[in-house]
């Protein structure tokens, strides 16, 4: 039983320092969720420890955040009060590539995105 509360805990501490980072960045669940390919719902389970994070959706996470997987699973030493803000916004998991483009991801206002990804999908898919 104990071990599962630590669970726990593990899980709350590091759906906060999820959620924090993306406030700390601007960005909504609705935004994030999109970046990894996750619904919305999901990742609010996540943040508030009602679903345990799989690996692959950590390292989605950190990518799209752009900080390394490590600074979100790991405090740091600072007993939990270090500002997720100031996360070295370098993951060396990250492929140079994909930065430019959540790069400019970002920079589509939030109503637009929507349609962006609606083109990027039609454009993968080869169709005209």
């Amino acid at each position: 039983m104990v071990a599962r509360d630590r669970d726990d805990d593990f899980y709350g501490v590091l759906g906060g320092r999820i959620r924090k980072l993306r406030e700390d960045r601007g960005w909504t669940q609705e935004e994030l969720a999109q970046a990894i390919a996750i619904e919305p719902a999901t990742l609010s389970r996540y943040e508030t420890a009602k679903k345990t994070f799989p690996l692959d959706v950590l390292r989605r996470i950190a990518a799209s955040l752009r900080v390394p997987l490590g600074q979100l699973i790991v405090d740091g030493g600072t007993g939990g009060t270090s500002r997720l803000a100031d996360a070295p916004t370098y993951d060396r998991h990250t492929d140079p590539r994909h930065v430019d483009l959540l790069d400019a991801w970002r920079k589509i206002p939030a109503g637009r995105r929507k349609l962006a990804l609606r083109l990027l999908r039609t454009l993968a898919s080869g169709e005209d």
